[in-house]
């Protein structure tokens, strides 16, 4: 049961162990340890420990006083040293050895926060804490980045844990997720059924460049808002962002299928609201052939596109020069490095010589 995992009574415990190569501690000798922090505080304890994972003392110090637990140094390390007794550290140069396996620090988490209704552990405090030991300006990036990865673990198999501590906190602090990295993120849209303005929150903070690290999260999050999505024009949008993501990450072939998909919406939009929506047709058709040039592939479809997106930037950029002048050569660039790709060198010569110069090409 989980309350087998907290002491109910201080008492003697075996804390001399011998390490044993990269495995789990080994038993070497028995000595008395006595421990003199109740259950009550030793339950906060182990929830700090099992989310910021095992850290030098003077992080794991840092983080109980982040969190309120403790507001001395002594009395950081008396509940610190009683942890250690408990939970013994498989890497002498730390403490706070979370819970092992992950799944049952996880389920500790879950059970301490409010809104399961069957928790005996639930404790007032939980909520409150988490949120004060990620947030704290104190806090290292390298525990928040395994806090947010253990809330997130925990919120696909708790949905309560995602609604009442996870979703809050990013709403409020979404560069939290953003500094768990690529893999978290990924990871976070695929909780089930998650709230969609949660991702809605993160993905303007995606980088808009290439960035190994986000790549493929910001495609996950795209892909994920697309299954959502009934709006014509969202869709158009969501599904260029994604091809772009997928691009950025590699993925160039799979980037086509999105792209092709969102020239063939905002076509179909500009078709029946050309005022409203060419701008916006042409800005796709130039981003899918940048996707063709950076695969390699489908180039001549790549050279009807942004030809026809430099037909429709050109009469744009002469009516509103600050606003469309730079889409358009940023099109004609495009179609140099087309031109290019198909064997047309001299052509891409003579139009870059032309964009050099600042005379108007095709």
């Amino acid at each position: 049961m989980m309350m087998d995992i907290l002491p109910e009574t201080p008492g003697p415990l075996i804390s001399d162990v011998r390490q044993n190569g990269a495995g789990p501690p080994q038993l070497h000798t028995r000595t008395e340890a006595p421990v003199q922090t109740p259950p009550r505080v030793m339950h906060r304890a182990v929830v700090a420990a099992t989310l910021t994972g095992a850290r030098p003392r003077s992080v794991a110090r840092q983080a109980l006083t982040d969190a309120g637990f403790t507001d001395t140094g002594p009395a950081a390390d008396r509940l610190i040293d009683d942890h250690s007794a408990c939970y013994l550290a498989s890497d002498t140069r730390t403490v706070f050895e979370p819970l092992h396996p992950d799944r049952l620090g996880e389920d500790l988490i879950a059970l301490s926060t409010p809104g399961h209704h069957s928790s005996r552990l639930a404790r007032d405090w939980t909520s409150e804490a988490i949120t004060a030991l990620l947030t704290t300006s104190t806090t290292p990036p390298a525990c928040t980045r395994t806090a947010i990865t253990v809330l997130d673990e925990t919120a696909h198999r708790w949905p309560h844990l995602a609604t009442t501590v996870l979703y809050p906190l990013i709403r409020k602090h979404p560069q939290l997720a953003i500094t768990a990295g690529g893999a978290t993120l990924t990871r976070l849209a695929s909780i089930p059924d998650i709230d969609l303005t949660i991702l809605e929150t993160l993905e303007p903070l995606l980088p808009v460049d290439r960035y190994i690290d986000l790549d493929i999260a910001a495609a996950a999050i795209t892909h994920h808002r697309l299954t959502h999505t009934t709006d014509p024009a969202q869709q158009a949008h969501l599904h260029a962002n994604h091809a772009w993501r997928l691009a950025n990450a590699g993925q160039r072939q799979q980037a086509l299928a999105p792209a092709e998909e969102a020239v063939r919406i905002r076509r179909r939009l500009a078709e029946a609201d050309p005022d409203a929506h060419l701008p916006n047709l042409a800005t796709l058709l130039w981003a899918y052939a940048w996707v063709c040039v950076n695969g390699q592939t489908n180039l001549p479809q790549a050279l009807e596109t942004v030809t026809e997106a430099i037909n429709l930037y050109q009469p744009l950029a002469e009516q509103l020069p600050q606003r469309f002048g730079g889409h358009l050569s940023s099109a004609r660039q495009t179609l140099a490095y087309v031109l290019d790709g198909l064997g047309r060198s001299e052509e891409a010569a003579d139009l870059r010589r032309l964009l050099d110069e600042g005379t108007s090409g095709p």
